[in-house]
């Protein structure tokens, strides 16, 4: 749902804690006051700055082997360099967790491929 920005975070903006700049992704708890026959009013009740980690931690994958079809690779193999990045993949197969580290060619940008793969995958193909 959107929401202008004002009506959430024009008390925010005086306090230096909070750090609301361009770009920056919030988590924003509201109270919703919703009379009979008025349009509801939302008031913010708190503003969480969410921080990005940006380091070259790895990307973790999980398939069961069953999965790993030819078109499942080469979906995969698609996405991950679409996003190129420092964060080294690996790749987890099966319950014992047998784990291989792709090549470098394949480091990508943990932020910009995770909604591709999650949309490819489902949300459990990211571990952690």
């Amino acid at each position: 749902m959107y929401f202008p920005v004002p009506k959430f975070v024009k008390k925010y903006w005086t306090y230096p804690e909070v750090q609301l700049t361009k770009d920056n992704i919030v988590v924003v708890t509201v109270r919703v006051d919703d009379r009979d026959g008025e349009e509801p009013r939302y008031s913010a009740t708190k503003i969480d700055v969410v921080k990005a980690d940006t380091g070259p931690r790895e990307l973790r994958l999980c398939f069961q082997p069953e999965q790993l079809t030819a078109q499942t690779i080469a979906t995969l193999k698609e996405i991950l360099v679409q996003f190129p990045g420092p964060s080294p993949v690996v790749l987890e197969v099966g319950e014992g967790g047998q784990a291989f580290q792709l090549g470098e060619d394949f480091n990508v940008s943990i932020a910009a491929v995770v909604p591709d793969l999650r949309s490819e995958f489902g949300r459990d193909v990211i571990k952690g």
